[in-house]
């Protein structure tokens, strides 16, 4: 007969916490939430935005840009007022979210965990 060891239940009772910890952001509700946090960064930016995070955004406004000067380009080529009213927006918002790409860090030294 074989013995448990209390041990090996402790270390799987780990095991099994830390892949439920793991999975906590991409069950239902977690998605939900994290959504909604990386649409508030984009939108609105924070000073205390990560090295990373700070280039996905620039990333993202530049494609905005990128769209909008194509959409722009076709609208001046064409003439064609309808396709501006697509260009302009799209403009508009890849520079908002690139401004907030670089929106200056807290006076205060590192960013908040």
């Amino acid at each position: 007969m074989t013995k448990r060891h209390p041990e090996r239940r402790a270390d799987r009772e780990d095991f099994i916490r830390e892949i439920e910890d793991r999975q906590r952001n991409i069950v239902w509700p977690g998605p939900l939430a994290n959504g909604r946090l990386v649409d508030k960064l984009v939108s609105k930016g924070s000073p205390d935005a990560t090295v990373a995070q700070r280039v996905g955004i620039a990333i993202f406004g530049l494609s905005f840009l990128l769209w909008g000067s194509v959409f722009l380009s076709f609208a001046k080529a064409d003439k064609s007022p309808a396709v501006a009213v697509i260009a302009y927006p799209c403009l508009l918002l890849g520079a908002r979210v690139l401004y907030n790409a670089f929106r200056k860090r807290r006076a205060g030294g590192s960013p908040k965990q």
